[in-house]
């Protein structure tokens, strides 16, 4: 908890994942004590509620996505017995803007992270908020999963106690056959985000106390705001072509630690001014059109195989859909989100645990019920409805009660998190229903 020379306390961002950290970085920004970036009346940090929403938003469609892997014909860790092809436009959807769109959330809150604290700090708080789930999700909730994986394709048939010796002998998706989940599976997200930060706050330090934009972002500034809907997915282009000219390719272990740190930067970059919510909201409905022009062909269109002219136009269409899906959002959220409420707050705090549990739940209830004998437009509504009942069950009596495994799961003690959530971070969220 900080508090201003003014007297009004106001909350630290808490991350990436899990919390809250929309906090305004104005155009010369001032800097309160310990770092802490004021508004332009000095009277505190403006929250973005929009950016909390958006990140509600991006676990919960992570999930949704997950779902629809159970059935799909695409490999996983458990399988229905019955897959179709029908669902896969919907999980193609969802995969194209997910995960960038949470690694830019991810860029924009650091940037906004960094400029109330020290780098040291914000490490530190990065290895607890980050590291101790990531080894919650190697150590406990990776084992069944790989069980799961190899049980459904006939590499094993016995029980998973008599399996989890077996956890430990191989590197998963580096070796032939390995077990070790060493990415903790769908936890890779924290490990590639917590070397990010690491990386981002040794090359990069503190944003520049005038609150202004570095070399990437001005370049992004001096092109307006066409520059910013077109220049980035060029960016995640021309990194992407370089990897493979390097020899390397999306079906390596250690890809998303060599793209996705591209999508942070730019994140980063188009926090600062503002620009990329202020380009959002200029251009939200030509975006919109931007997201349907891509989408429709992109889903129903095959992948061309082997490097040619078809190959790049397929890529940079995916890029660009993915981009436009992320403009897109924070245009609607900016639009119709811009507001605190209780269920905000409840959801904004649940981030990071729900995504630490959603997919170990999905996978255990999926291979517990992968006999029964139900079509897939019932069994897959019926997947997605209990398994966000059984997370939200331990969320809500398991995990937020106690501190202990509120620590395990990222979150702040309790203690803090009450206090923090009913700070009045501006005068102008004190007007809005839920803020105290």
């Amino acid at each position: 908890m900080t508090r201003l020379a003014t007297g009004v306390k106001v909350r630290k961002c808490d991350g990436p994942v899990g919390g809250s950290c929309g906090r305004r970085a104005p155009s010369q920004t001032n800097y309160g004590r310990e770092g802490t970036a004021l508004d332009k009346t000095g009277r505190g940090p403006e929250r973005y509620y929009d950016i909390d929403w958006v990140r509600v938003i991006g676990v919960l469609s992570v999930f949704t996505f997950h779902t629809t892997m159970y059935f799909n014909t695409w490999d996983w860790h458990a399988k229905n017995k019955v897959t179709t092809t029908a669902i896969q436009p919907l999980g193609l959807t969802f995969l194209v803007w997910i995960m960038p769109l949470m690694f830019v959330v991810s860029g924009l809150s650091t940037h906004y992270s960094l400029g109330r604290r020290t780098p040291g700090a914000f490490l530190k708080e990065r290895f607890a908020r980050l590291g101790v789930p990531l080894l919650l999700g190697i150590f406990i909730l990776s084992p069944f999963q790989v069980y799961s994986e190899r049980v459904t394709y006939g590499k094993f048939a016995g029980t998973f106690w008599n399996w989890v010796p077996r956890y430990f002998q191989g590197w998963y998706s580096v070796t032939p056959d390995g077990n070790f989940a060493w990415m903790g599976l769908h936890l890779w997200y924290l490990l590639v985000l917590l070397v990010t930060s690491i990386v981002a706050v040794s090359v990069g330090g503190k944003p520049r106390a005038d609150g202004r934009p570095g070399t990437l972002g001005r370049l992004f500034q001096a092109s307006g705001p066409l520059g910013v809907v077109l220049v980035p997915p060029l960016f995640i282009i021309v990194t992407e072509g370089l990897l493979f000219a390097a020899g390397l390719d999306k079906s390596q272990a250690w890809w998303p630690l060599l793209v996705y740190p591209a999508l942070f930067a730019l994140g980063n970059s188009l926090a600062p001014d503002d620009l990329l919510r202020a380009t959002a909201r200029k251009a939200g409905p030509a975006i919109l059109l931007g997201v349907l022009a891509t989408t429709v062909p992109l889903v129903f269109a095959q992948e061309p195989r082997g490097f040619s002219a078809l190959y790049v136009a397929y890529h940079l269409l995916k890029v660009y859909c993915s981009w436009f899906w992320i403009l897109g959002l924070f245009y609607l959220a900016g639009r119709y989100l811009s507001r605190n409420s209780p269920a905000l707050q409840y959801c904004n705090e649940a981030v990071m645990p729900f995504y630490v549990l959603h997919q170990p739940v999905i996978v255990g209830l999926g291979f517990t019920v992968r006999d029964l004998s139900l079509p897939v437009a019932l069994k897959w509504p019926l997947l997605w409805v209990v398994s966000l009942a059984i997370i939200m069950t331990i969320y809500h009596f398991i995990v937020r009660p106690f501190d202990p495994v509120r620590f395990l799961f990222g979150m702040k003690p309790r203690r803090q998190s009450q206090g923090e959530t009913g700070t009045k971070v501006s005068p102008a969220a004190a007007q809005v229903p839920g803020a105290r």
